[in-house]
């Protein structure tokens, strides 16, 4: 991809070796709790799971992880650097997720997010979302606790 490409988003599909690129994307993204590039490599080793790296312009601009088994999927990460927010990145690693998902069988998908996390609450509701429960108390940030909505 040359720099004449600015403002296009390309995906691909997380490789073994991208684990420190991931783990940097979602630093950047300031994804909570932390992902260190170990904890990627574990997950991307457990069954039904895949990834995915969005670049805009050719730069490393988001992540997606999710585990698909059976007939059901899950989010467990989605993030866009700050400096790449509000380009459609987010949307486009969720509308390939869910290509991928149903194309390998998958009905429902679910995933946990922050209730302060409006922007990505608002994401997902466009997708067709619903709540269906609460968790108290599910992510540590620093020294205090933030529910998820399921």
């Amino acid at each position: 991809m040359s720099s004449d490409d600015k403002g296009m988003i390309t995906l691909a599909p997380i490789a073994a070796t991208d684990t420190e690129l991931v783990a940097g994307i979602l630093a950047a993204s300031a994804v909570k709790p932390d992902w260190s590039s170990h904890a990627i490599a574990t997950f991307m080793g457990h069954p039904g799971v895949q990834g995915l790296i969005a670049y805009y312009g050719g730069n490393p601009a988001g992540v997606l992880l999710y585990r698909h088994i059976l007939n059901e999927a899950e989010i467990l990460t989605l993030g866009v650097t700050e400096a790449c927010r509000r380009r459609g990145i987010a949307r486009a690693l969720m509308d390939q997720a869910h290509a991928n998902i149903e194309a390998a069988g998958g009905l429902k998908v679910f995933l946990e997010v922050a209730v302060n996390n409006k922007g990505a609450e608002k994401l997902y509701k466009k997708l067709g979302y619903v709540s269906i429960s609460t968790r108290l108390n599910y992510y540590q940030v620093d020294n205090y606790f933030i529910n998820a909505e399921v």
